[in-house]
C-alpha cells in the first residue's frame, strides 16, 4: 500500500513539469476538422497545452467546438479557419504566406498572435477579442464584417511594414476602456466592392505614428469621448475621404488631403492643428480639384504650419482657397510661404478669413539674390527663432549708433529695426509672426549685410 501511495505522490509532484506533445495535423481524416482524432500525428485532439504545427499545403478548419491550446504554428502555404472559439495561451505564428480566417468566436487566452502572412477578418458572425494581443507585420483585412468586440487588454500593433485594411462596414469596438491600436505602418479605410460609401467605427485608444488613410466616400468615425487619439509627431492622415472625431484628440504630426495625389479631405467635428501641426498641400493648378484642400465641419484652431509642394508655375494673383470651415475660431499662421518649383521660387501671402484660409501669390519684391550677402557681418546665433535671439557683429564698428539692424518680410516692408548699441544684441520676436524673413544690418541706410531668419 505504501509503495502505491509513493507512486501516486510521485506522479502528483512531476506532472506540472511533464511536456506536452506536439500536435502535426497529416489530414488522414480525408477532412478539414480540427476535431477528426485521425487528423492528427499522435491521433488525440489538441489541448490547452498543446503546440499545434499545421504544415504548407493543409487547410485546417475549427468549427465544430471550442479549442484551447498552448500555441500554432501556420507554416508555409497552410490555412486556419476559427468558426468557434478558441483560447490561446502563448502564441499564434502566421507564416508569410499562410492565412488566418477568423469568422466567427471568442478568441482570448492572454496570448499573441503574429501575422507575418494573410489575417482574413470576414463574414456578419460575431466576434470578440479580449485579452489578446495582435502584432501585425503584413497583411490584416477586415472585409464584409460587422461589430468585432475588443476588450481585456486588447492590443494591435500594426507594425512599419503591417497594413490594416478595412473594407467594410461595422467596428472595433471597445467594451470597457482597456483596448488599444497602436499604427506604425498602414491603416487604411477602402471601398469594399459592395456600399458606395462605408463607415467603420473605431472605438478604441489610438496612436498613430504612420499613416492613417481614408478613401474617397469612406468614413473613420472616432467618436467616444472615454477614448484618446493621438496623432504623433512621425504620424500622417490622409485621403479624400472623413474622419469624424470626437475622442480625447491631439495632434502634432501631418495632414495630407489626397495623399500622393490632389485631393480634399474632410473633417468633422475636432480638427486639431495645433502649433507643431503641418498642413501638407499639393498645387497642380488654381482651378478647384487642381490643389488639395481640408474641409472643416467644426470652429477649429489653426496654429500650425503649411508645406507646400508645387507641380506647375503660378502666376501672381492666382489664389488657392486650402481650408475651409464652419467658422475659425482663432488662426494664427505664418504671413508669408514660399514655395518652389523647377528651381524658381514663388512666395504666397496667408490670409485667414473667417471661414477659410487662402493663399495668394504675390510677386516676390525683395529677391533672394538681391538681398543676401555672401560675405555676412553679422551672426544670428539661434536660426530659427522662438521669442527671441542674438545678433553678434563680426567686424569692429566705431561708431555704433549709425548701426541698425532692420527685419523685412519678402515683400520688401519693413517689420521692426533696432539700434545697435553693442557688439552683441538681443533681438526679440515681439508680435513678429511665423514666416520667413530677411535681417539687414545698415550703416546710415547703406546696407552692410543681409541673411534670411526665419520665425517659428
Amino acid at each position: 500500500m505504501k509503495r502505491y501511495l509513493i507512486l501516486i505522490l510521485i506522479l502528483f509532484f512531476i506532472s506540472p513539469f511533464i511536456q506536452s506533445q506536439t500536435h502535426v495535423w497529416n489530414g488522414n481524416g480525408g477532412d478539414f476538422d480540427w476535431f477528426n482524432t485521425v487528423n492528427w500525428d499522435v491521433g488525440s485532439i489538441p489541448d490547452a497545452t498543446s503546440d499545434v504545427l499545421i504544415p504548407d499545403g493543409f487547410m485546417v478548419e475549427l468549427i465544430t467546438a471550442e479549442a484551447e491550446v498552448n500555441s500554432i504554428s501556420l507554416e508555409g502555404s497552410s490555412t486556419l479557419l476559427i468558426f468557434n472559439n478558441l483560447e490561446i495561451t502563448n502564441e499564434v505564428v502566421v507564416s508569410t504566406l499562410a492565412t488566418l480566417n477568423y469568422q466567427k468566436g471568442v478568441i482570448d487566452g492572454a496570448g499573441v498572435i503574429i501575422n507575418d502572412g494573410n489575417f482574413i477578418i470576414e463574414s456578419f458572425e460575431l466576434k470578440e477579442i479580449s485579452n489578446i494581443t495582435i502584432n501585425n507585420n503584413s497583411n490584416l483585412t477586415v472585409t464584409l464584417s460587422n461589430q468585432i468586440l475588443t476588450k481585456n487588454g486588447f492590443v494591435l500593433n500594426n507594425s512599419e511594414t503591417g497594413e490594416v485594411i478595412i473594407a467594410s462596414n461595422g467596428a472595433f469596438f471597445n467594451q470597457n476602456t482597456d483596448a488599444t491600436l497602436n499604427n506604425w505602418g498602414l491603416l487604411s479605410k477602402e471601398y469594399d466592392g459592395n456600399n458606395t460609401s462605408g463607415i467603420y467605427y473605431l472605438s478604441l485608444d489610438i496612436n498613430n505614428y504612420g499613416v492613417i488613410n481614408v478613401d474617397e466616400n469612406q468614413t473613420f468615425l472616432i467618436l467616444s469621448p472615454a477614448i484618446d487619439f493621438n496623432n504623433t509627431e512621425t504620424g500622417i492622415i490622409e485621403g479624400n475621404g472623413v474622419l469624424d472625431i470626437t475622442a480625447n484628440y491631439t495632434n502634432t504630426g501631418t495632414y495630407s488631403p489626397g495623399g500622393n495625389n490632389i485631393g480634399t479631405l474632410e473633417i468633422i467635428n475636432l480638427f486639431n492643428f495645433s502649433t507643431d501641426s503641418t498642413l501638407k498641400i499639393q498645387i497642380e493648378g488654381s482651378n478647384e480639384g487642381e490643389y488639395d484642400r481640408i474641409s472643416v465641419t467644426g470652429f477649429p484652431i489653426i496654429e500650425g504650419t503649411f508645406n507646400l509642394e508645387l507641380m506647375y508655375a503660378p502666376v501672381e494673383g492666382e489664389e488657392f482657397i486650402v481650408l475651409t470651415a464652419n467658422s475659425i475660431t482663432s488662426c494664427d499662421l505664418p504671413q508669408y510661404l514660399t514655395a518652389e518649383f523647377e528651381g524658381e521660387e514663388f512666395f504666397f501671402e496667408v490670409f485667414c478669413n473667417n471661414t477659410d484660409v487662402t493663399l495668394e501669390v504675390v510677386s516676390g519684391i525683395l529677391n533672394v539674390s538681391d538681398i543676401t550677402s555672401n560675405e555676412n557681418s553679422f551672426v544670428i546665433v539661434s536660426n530659427p527663432v522662438k521669442e527671441e535671439t542674438r545678433i553678434i557683429l563680426n567686424e569692429i564698428y566705431p561708431n555704433l549708433e549709425n548701426l541698425s539692424v532692420v527685419l523685412f518680410n519678402y515683400l520688401g516692408q519693413e517689420i521692426k529695426r533696432q539700434k545697435v548699441d553693442a557688439d552683441e544684441i538681443i533681438l526679440k520676436r515681439e508680435s513678429v509672426m511665423s514666416g520667413l524673413y530677411i535681417i539687414q544690418l545698415q550703416k546710415e541706410g547703406s546696407v552692410l549685410s543681409s541673411q534670411k531668419i526665419i520665425f517659428e
